[in-house]
């Protein structure tokens, strides 16, 4: 087996001081370093070759998402039924039915909207349409309960969204 020498400077368990050590390094120890590190280089590489599109959707997933998290802690319903709204503007864009422009509602959202974004039977285009159905049918709810625990469903189904991606 091929060794590598290589000098370290470690901290001695007993007296505490530092001295240098020299010794090798297995060919084998270093291969399965390598091994251990190559999928983050991979993961790294499929990020970088994602189109923008699906980069924009996932901006969109992260913004609606957070959006979702602020309806689900809001003290009044119209501030639930607002931050829903921009919920659903985020996930269907400026084209979707449920799309309603609101004064003063600058969302760091794309026109297309997430939903668009995703190939047709991708993983998160369906959860993104599920979370557009919750959403839907929390701005029809007058019971402030009933609309924060939907707020949470939303938020809920976009995180799951999102660790997926």
């Amino acid at each position: 087996m091929t060794a590598l020498k290589k000098t370290l400077i470690l901290r001695s368990p007993r007296s505490g001081r530092l001295e240098r050590r020299t010794g090798a390094i297995p060919a084998l120890l270093l291969a399965f370093v390598l091994t251990a590190l190559l999928p983050l280089g991979a993961r790294a590489q499929q990020l970088s070759t994602q189109d923008d599109g699906t980069l924009r959707g996932l901006a969109d997933m992260r913004a609606a998402a957070s959006y979702a998290a602020q309806a689900a802690v809001g003290q009044a319903q119209d501030e639930v039924h607002a931050r829903l709204q921009r919920v659903l503007n985020c996930l269907e864009g400026k084209k979707g039915a449920e799309y309603r422009q609101a004064p003063a509602m600058d969302t760091p959202c794309h026109d297309e909207g997430a939903v668009n974004e995703f190939s047709e039977h991708s993983l998160n285009k369906l959860l993104v349409q599920r979370a557009i159905k919750l959403a839907a049918i929390a701005m029809t709810l007058d019971g402030f309960d009933s609309l924060h625990f939907t707020s949470q469903a939303v938020q809920a189904v976009l995180i799951e969204a999102l660790r997926s991606s």
